[in-house]
């Protein structure tokens, strides 16, 4: 056993080089506009060199950690309903620990109104009947047809 207790050693630290990471973190705190911290706000970090967007909520305390994030910039959003979605740069660097903090203010909000109106084809005014079309096309309009019966041999 005392034989094999070098070689399992060696092979350990050999194998430290391998679980090293060669990756930082993006680490922080989101507030509201009194100050006060926010859970539950959805925090999404994407990269050109990450396959898919990462994505974490904030904790009770308004905390959230993006760990094992590739070197590098990185596009941080920050969404919350009735709140503005916020979008920041952040530079992820090695072994590191990059603190973004960011306050979300309140949606702003938005009316709109839509005016619909049509015009009556009636007058409700007046008894005179009147036509859309002139004189000459109503009397040019066919009112009858003529059939031709032909016999045949």
């Amino acid at each position: 056993m005392r034989k094999c207790l070098p070689l399992l050693l060696l092979g350990a630290l050999a194998a430290l080089p391998i679980g090293a990471q060669q990756t930082g973190s993006i680490q922080g705190t989101v507030t509201g506009p009194d100050g006060g911290v926010l859970p539950g706000v959805t925090v999404e970090a994407s990269s050109a060199v990450l396959p898919r967007a990462r994505v974490t909520v904030t904790g009770a305390d308004g905390g959230f950690d993006l760990p094992q994030l590739p070197p590098g910039p990185c596009t941080v959003t920050f969404t919350l309903s009735g709140m503005e979605t916020v979008t920041r740069q952040a530079q992820v660097l090695l072994n590191q620990n990059t603190t973004l903090d960011v306050a979300l203010s309140p949606e702003a909000v938005r009316e709109e109104i839509s005016v619909v109106a049509e015009a009556s084809l009636l007058d409700r005014t007046s008894a005179e009947i009147k036509s859309a079309l002139p004189q000459q096309v109503i009397e040019s309009l066919p009112v009858g047809q003529r059939v031709i019966m032909r016999r045949r041999f």
